[in-house]
């Protein structure tokens, strides 16, 4: 057999064919004793479900031994425990003996051809020749369970393994050390650690993009400007040996070391080197949360002068040259400023330039050094092979690879593939390699090649593999039992019902439902987590879900009054709608000819109005305004009804409900009621206007020299060479308010711009005000008047008129321009409306100074400043000249309410008129008139589309109706928990307790009755008929209330004496409860609390300053602060933090307490909180706190999470939480009521 083979893929590893299994067949076929043929069935089974703990477990059993190599840990503080020397021996022997025992003969088969060539077994690739032997690079996986000094195991590596040293084996490993000494060594460590890391180690600002060359340049500029410096700066520089630029020493760290005898090459130069320089340093990378950690931690572990380097990255402190990194022993990385040296990979020479000058811009110094051993902590970040930060520790060259991680495997044990990626261990590191060889075999049950492969370069033990060693303090563990409060009840239902029709797309995902859900992305991810995070988030604090009304709503009485006002809102939106249908309705019907069946729907709006009187009225809602106003119905839909009524009355139609008196009443009231807003407004502009008039004459007298003072004012700045101060200092506010409209060139210029600009604005006020006179004087409010009408044609009618010339549009041309002459914001535009006009508008609202206000202002403070060169006079001059500006902007206030007041009132009447009318047909000449169908006015119908628009109608109004209902129900029920009303039970007439049912229909009664009452309906969506009323329901809109004394009961852990501040939500109330109970036990005691909702961190940080608890908000300011104070201040009891950011490699032994707000989703996540107190160091019981509110989501989640066989969610677990959410709560709430109906016979047994 012939084989042509394409040369570019010859001896490639990396490449497979696309249909391995097919090739791998072919070639099975030919030559069945060399190669094995696949069942492809056996390659696509359904995937299973993983043990990755068993996995593990599997790894530790199959555990190799090692050499005992001798271990320098003189210099180290702690003693290691036996495992922890383990975990140290075995990485010296990955770094010294890193060969897994494997050749490349294991993986390819010669196959006899003619040529021959060597075929691959797990990938299908295929080859001239037996390929090379694969590199397996020292390093590995260490992998100890959190809290088990993961940090010290590293540093005894460090310690014990130098560049150039040769490791020994020991024959007697341990060494005795005195217990005091020991004692004494931490804690004169842990005082200079606790010191020299509260030290500044370099900025951490970024650096504008002309400050980050590492070039020297002298020009003329710069000697002129030197010369004429106050202060004498000597810049150290040295010159590049291979391109002779010149570079500043401190730019590129080379006067931070004895540098005398080392050659200089500058750092563009350096990256160009075909062979990296090798240095002794130690690369550790961290999240930037624990990278201060890592510095105290070394500095206290490590009783040498060990040099310590914390690298910000080129973008925040410059180039760090590699002679320089040379010098260090250990360097600490973020991942953030990893991620950020990728713009700085290529040298490029021109990156940057200012007036011809040439800036060097320095690549990262990272890439340019061959680091003796990379340690990635936390590695599961670099699990994902496309992320910026994998890539950069891809391209870091190291002689030894670490990975560090508590959590190697986050769900799947194909997570290890990432990091084998980042060791370079060949072939495995490509993933046809990883699929074919490892991965495919493990997930048909044969784990052994990948055991065999991991066993050798993973280290792992957890704390029950140590426990004798570690003896770790006792942990206790306390789920806290909740009960929602009636209202947060009633917001639950609704919540979950709202969020539950917005998750219409995870509906459609029915194919990705086994998937887990770290597996999904996109918009399949946010349609499942954003509902489930969004009632997460009500269940903590209800007053979230007012968040786009109100800025925070954390009391019961903040949200029963704004469901109350939304509920009513709601009401009235629906009963705006059953107006709109009926008057339509009933116009249809009149203009068919059916005057008596259109005079039966108008009634049917008397008795959808007689409806909200009542509910007003039984309810007792009197007032105006405020969130518990009466219901109002619209009054444009009342005006048209009223009016049609009063006209069919007139042609002797009777309607039953209302005489012909009553209709005029009515309609005269809701005409009023519509435009007396709007004529208040009217008369407040003009008061306020009259208010102002006196002022201004005044003003107006010498308004237009009083900017004179500012010429004399510029000349005395020259007279007393402050000339460079002032143009400094007003170029300076101007470039920092981000303007170029106002040329400073030098003081007397200045002074012309702001003369010429003066009077340019002080004749725009004059022209204002005159127009606000006129449109003052056209009397809008007569009756009549003409002013309105002309007004009223301009803007509204449809008819051809000329359009923008009436008195109220003149003004507000003249306002516009005034505005933006006072203003600075969108830039004013010119609009063209049909007769081509040309108008100005204004700045849409914003209020930023112009510029001549700005440098007016900075003049004036300059002049104060240096008062001794200037006049008294000139100074008053300069104060009267702002005081005029504030009255400019009065007056221009002024002007916008008028111009809004009368253009409101224009606009007001206008619909009046226009609700008025009834509906007409359409005939050719008003189609033509119109310009088609498209622009008829509403008030006109074509012939021929009633019955459809009759029967759409009709439908319509039923639903809202039915809408309506339900809306009122709810309202009487919110009215009920507010008034806190409990009367009899109607069927036992026993006082109802502290447990009652509400239907919706607001008729309650108690659990023993209810309990009767549905003994026979078994599931949620049973009906039921109200015993009062005998209105249908179904048992899952029944709402079960209870006091809000159980759902406030005190755990066992809470003390009786303590007494909670503030308005909180059960959830946050039993929370601060918790922390004060904690504090009063234990005065010392520290806790941290953590939540993954970042919105609720505002809200519990106010409750903890509100009842007095030191605290610190881990979220917020400079972490590395934060962490400091909290550790150190004895004070500082509380550390809150989001779960996604403290969660992981942060040692918090200083507290012993842990809350969590809200049950995780994740189990991983949840273990790495609980590790940052549970670890080596604590010596303090721990205690867990969970809250779980009953009968929520909350505790299926927790239940779930918990389980330990159960702790994987996909994406069908999700979707049934959210759908079963509702049944979930009825069927605990259901359960509750046949508790409390048990009790209830027991007690009257």
């Amino acid at each position: 057999m012939q084989v042509y083979l394409s040369a570019n893929i010859l001896n490639d590893p990396s490449v497979s064919t696309i249909s391995y299994p097919a090739v791998n067949n072919v070639i099975a076929h030919f030559f069945p004793l060399r190669v094995q043929k696949i069942e492809e069935e056996s390659i696509f089974e359904p995937r299973k479900k993983e043990d990755c703990k068993g996995f593990l477990r599997l790894l530790s059993h199959a555990r190799p031994t090692y050499k005992d190599w001798k271990l320098s840990l003189s210099s180290i503080v702690p003693v290691l425990r036996p495992y922890q020397m383990d975990a140290v021996r075995f990485m010296i022997s990955r770094e010294v003996e890193p060969d897994l025992g494997y050749s490349s003969k294991d993986f390819f088969v010669q196959i006899p051809t003619n040529p021959p060539f060597y075929f691959a077994l797990y990938t299908g690739a295929m080859f001239d020749s037996l390929p090379h032997p694969f590199e397996v690079p020292p390093g590995g996986i260490l992998a100890d369970e959190m809290g088990l000094g993961k940090t010290v195991e590293l540093l005894g590596l460090i310690m014990s393994h130098r560049r150039g040293d040769t490791p020994t084996t020991d024959p007697d490993p341990i060494v005795k050390r005195s217990v005091i000494a020991i004692v004494l060594e931490e804690i004169v460590s842990t005082v200079v650690a606790g010191l020299e890391a509260n030290l500044p180690r370099g900025t951490m600002t970024r650096k504008r993009s002309w400050d980050l060359h590492y070039n020297e340049i002298e020009d003329e500029s710069v000697k002129k400007r030197a010369k004429m410096s106050n202060s004498v700066n000597v810049v150290s520089t040295i010159k590049c040996l291979a391109c002779g630029v010149t570079c500043s020493q401190a730019k590129v760290f080379w006067d931070r070391f004895d540098s005398s005898a080392i050659p200089f090459y500058c750092p563009n130069c350096v990256q160009k080197q075909e062979s990296k320089k090798a240095i002794k340093a130690t690369l550790v990378i961290a999240p930037s949360t624990i990278c201060h950690q890592w510095y105290e931690e070394v500095k206290r572990h490590v009783r040498d002068d060990v040099s310590v380097d914390m690298y910000n990255g080129v973008a925040a402190e410059g180039y760090k040259h590699p002679e320089y990194l040379a010098t260090r022993d250990i360097v600490i990385c973020s991942f953030e400023t990893l991620a950020n040296e990728v713009y700085f990979i290529e040298t490029n020479e021109k990156l940057g330039s200012l007036r011809s000058r040439k800036y060097l811009i320095p690549p990262t110094p990272l890439l340019s050094v061959e680091w003796w051993r990379v340690c990635v902590d936390e590695a599961q970040v670099i699990e994902s092979r496309t992320s910026v930060v994998s890539e950069m520790c891809w391209r870091l060259q190291a002689v030894n690879r670490w990975c560090i991680t508590g959590t190697p495997i986050t769900d799947s044990v194909d997570n290890l593939f990432g990091l084998l990626c980042f060791i370079g261990v060949e072939p495995y590191c490509y993933s046809n390699w990883w699929n074919g060889a490892l991965w495919l075999p493990y997930e048909n049950g044969c784990s052994e090649p990948l055991v065999d492969l991991f066993s050798k370069i993973f280290w792992r033990n957890t704390k029950e593999d140590v426990i004798d060693q570690i003896a770790p303090p006792a942990r206790g563990s306390e789920v806290t039992v909740l009960h929602f409060s009636p209202l947060e009840e009633q917001l639950y239902r609704e919540t979950l019902d709202s969020r539950l029709h917005r998750s219409n797309a995870a509906r459609m995902v029915s194919d990705f439902d086994d998937f887990p859900i770290n597996e999904v992305h996109g918009k399949i991810f946010d349609a499942i987590m954003e509902p489930l995070e969004g009632i997460r988030k009500f269940i903590v604090q209800p007053g979230l879900r007012f968040a786009k009304t109100k800025q925070r709503v954390t009391s019961e009485e903040g949200m029963m009054e704004e469901l109350f006002r939304i509920t009513t809102h709601q009401i009235e939106e629906s009963q705006r709608n059953i107006l709109l249908y009926y008057n339509s309705l009933a116009g249809l019907d009149w203009l068919s000819g059916y005057i008596n069946e259109a005079a039966r729907r108008y009634e049917n709006t008397l008795a959808a109005l007689k409806l909200l009187d009542e509910t007003n009225e039984k309810l007792g809602l009197t007032e105006k305004r405020g969130a518990f106003r009466k219901l109002r119905s619209d009054k444009l839909q009342v005006v048209h009804a009223m009016n049609s009524m009063i006209d069919l009355m007139k042609e002797g139609v009777e309607i039953r409900g209302i005489d012909l008196e009553t209709a005029h009443v009515k309609l005269k009231e809701a005409e009023e009621g519509y435009t007396e807003q709007a004529i208040s407004s009217v008369h407040s502009s003009h008061d306020a206007i009259n208010e102002m008039k006196p002022q201004y004459s005044h003003t107006k007298t010498y308004m237009d020299n009083s900017i004179g003072w500012i010429s004399e004012a510029m000349s005395t700045v020259e007279r007393a060479s402050l000339r460079h101060v002032f143009v400094d200092a007003i170029r300076g506010v101007l470039e920092n308010n981000s303007r170029d409209d106002f040329p400073v060139h030098n003081a007397l210029g200045v002074s012309l711009i702001c003369v010429q600009r003066w009077d340019e604005m002080v004749a725009c006020v004059k022209k204002t005000v005159e127009l606000m006179c006129q449109l003052m004087a056209i009397g809008i409010l007569d009756s009549p008047s003409e002013g309105l009408e002309t007004i009223i044609a301009c803007h509204y009618k449809s008819v051809e008129t000329p359009k923008r010339n009436c008195d109220l549009c003149l003004f507000n041309k003249q306002r516009n321009l005034f505005e933006s002459l006072m203003f600075v914001g969108t830039p004013p535009k010119k609009k063209f409306f049909d007769d081509e006009e040309e108008t100005v508008e204004g700045t849409a609202g914003a209020k930023k100074a112009s510029s001549l206000e700005i440098v007016l202002h900075t003049i004036r403070s300059m002049m104060v400043r240096n008062s001794g060169h200037f006049h008294r006079i000139l100074l008053d001059g300069a104060k009267e000249t702002e005081s005029l500006i504030d009255l400019f902007k009065t007056i221009l206030q002024k002007g916008k309410d008028l111009y809004g007041a009368y253009e409101d009132f224009a606009a007001r009447t206008d619909e009046l008129r226009q609700c008025k009318l009834r509906l007409e047909y359409a005939s050719e000449e008003i189609i033509e008139q119109y310009g088609g169908m498209k622009d008829l006015p509403h008030n006109y119908i074509i012939k021929g589309s009633e019955e459809g628009t009759r029967r759409a109608h009709a439908q319509a109004v039923g639903t809202e109706e039915l809408t309506q209902t339900r809306l009122l129900s709810k309202l009487r029920y919110v009215s009920t928990l507010r008034h806190s009303q409990r009367n009899d039970c109607p069927i036992c007439l026993n006082r109802l307790g502290d447990a009652w049912l509400v239907f919706p229909c607001a008729h309650c009664m108690c659990t023993a009755c209810f309990g009767a009452l549905s003994k026979y309906s078994v599931s949620m969506s049973s009906v039921l008929k109200c015993p009062v009323c005998r209105s249908m329901t179904t048992r899952s809109s029944i709402a079960f209330v209870q006091n809000r004394g159980p759902s406030r009961s005190l755990h066992f852990l809470d003390s009786p004496s303590v007494v909670v501040k503030g308005d909180a939500s059960v959830k946050l109330d039993a929370v601060i409860r918790r922390l004060l109970s904690i504090h009063e036990r234990d005065p010392w005691a520290k806790t941290l609390v953590f939540t993954s909702i970042p919105s609720i961190i505002p809200v519990i940080s106010g409750l903890l300053q509100e009842n007095n608890i030191p605290y610190r908000n881990y979220s917020v300011g400079k972490r590395q602060v934060t962490l400091a104070e909290f550790r150190l201040d004895p004070k500082i009891q509380v550390l809150v933090m989001p779960i996604n950011q403290g969660a992981r490699g942060l040692n918090l032994t200083v507290a012993n307490n842990i809350i969590f707000v809200e049950p995780q989703l994740d189990a991983s996540q949840l273990a790495q909180a609980i590790g940052r107190i549970d670890r080596i160091g604590q010596t303090r019981r721990m205690m867990i706190h969970h809250f779980v509110v009953y009968g929520s989501i909350e505790e299926h989640i927790h239940h779930r999470i918990t389980d330990p066989q159960n702790t994987e969610w996909t994406v069908g677990d999700l979707k049934r939480l959210l759908h079963t959410g509702a049944q979930y709560f009825d069927q605990a709430l259901n359960n509750e009521s046949t508790q409390a109906e048990t009790n209830g016979t027991s007690t009257s047994a």
